[in-house]
């Protein structure tokens, strides 16, 4: 993607991850800009999911560089990448299936009062994040 055009949200150069035996990223570089979506493709054993691990937070990066809006990225923890706004939702949907769709975009994100959630907290962040993505998108609760 041609970064000159407009500033990357995220900006990816160079990022490499090895384990002991197996080089699972090599040179990955490109760009992402704000309010585009993008797909990972590749066989099983490409690098999809190692690095989607490394832009959320799971894994380190051997080497290479991340800039999130200009400034150097590091999270060295799930929930550091989540304050930050970078969090991915897995294609395995079984794992909550019994949480509703709001419940699965706010799941990890939820306000909460002496262990109980503020839903309606939940479905401002909810409206807030999709309408990032796109202002046309209207929601109702149930």
């Amino acid at each position: 993607m041609d970064s000159s055009s407009s500033t990357a949200l995220v900006s990816i150069r160079g990022l490499d991850k090895q384990f002991p035996g197996t080089h699972a990223l090599n040179e990955v570089t490109f760009d992402i800009l704000a309010r585009t979506v993008h797909c990972i493709i590749g066989e099983n054993g490409s690098g999809k999911s190692t690095l989607i691990k490394i832009l959320t937070g799971a894994l380190e990066r051997t080497r290479g560089e991340i800039q999130f809006e200009g400034r150097p990225y590091l999270p060295r923890t799930v929930r550091e990448a989540m304050a930050l706004g970078v969090m991915a939702l897995y294609q395995e949907l079984n794992v909550v299936d019994d949480l509703t769709v709001r419940e699965n975009l706010t799941l990890g994100r939820e306000e909460h009062t002496a262990g109980l959630i503020n839903n309606r907290a939940d479905i401002a962040t909810l409206v807030d994040n999709l309408h990032n993505l796109d202002d046309s998108i209207r929601l109702t609760d149930r």
